[in-house]
């Protein structure tokens, strides 16, 4: 498997002397997201994902990377089941709790973004919740997730999932 380690400068100056930040983007379905670079320990391709039985969707599996078993979590708005595609890749992060995986269609690379921040920061359901504003690039807009909020809204659900607060 390769990997693309992200390297750890996320800032860069921009003409008018605003300082902007480096982030990750990448695509899930039809959606341009991004996610701070800096919070992305690593890149690779979509190692192989053995499934977990009885658990929420939006747990895509574990894999092995590195000698670490890694869950891998997908954003998913539950509306299908499970797309298994060669091409995609996983995002892997490090939390408090030990490191996890994002599996995304594709990442498409390290770019200097400035985010408009939203007013309705955490207002909205499901993953959405952890959308913290958006950027433009190259004539696209990119909603940006905050790292952070993305992994407290996981975490929450799979401790609701197995906890029995969700009827299965």
């Amino acid at each position: 498997m390769s990997s693309t380690p992200l390297l750890p400068n996320p800032t860069s100056g921009s003409a008018v002397g605003l300082e902007t930040e480096k982030y990750c983007v990448f695509q899930r379905g039809n959606e341009t997201l991004a996610i701070l670079a800096t919070a992305v320990r690593e890149v690779a391709l979509r190692p192989s994902i053995a499934l977990v039985p009885d658990a929420d969707p939006m747990l895509a599996g574990l894999c092995h990377l590195r000698n670490e078993f890694l869950p891998v979590v997908q954003l998913s708005d539950y509306e299908g089941a499970f797309r298994e595609s060669p091409h995609q890749q996983i995002m892997v992060f490090t939390a408090a709790n030990g490191s996890w995986a994002l599996l995304v269609d594709r990442v498409i690379g390290l770019v200097p973004l400035e985010v408009s921040l939203s007013s309705q920061v955490g207002s909205a359901g499901g993953w959405t919740s952890a959308l913290m504003g958006s950027a433009s690039h190259e004539d696209q807009i990119i909603q940006v997730l905050d790292a952070n909020a993305l992994f407290r809204f996981v975490e929450e659900s799979l401790n609701r999932y197995w906890g029995g607060e969700v009827a299965t």
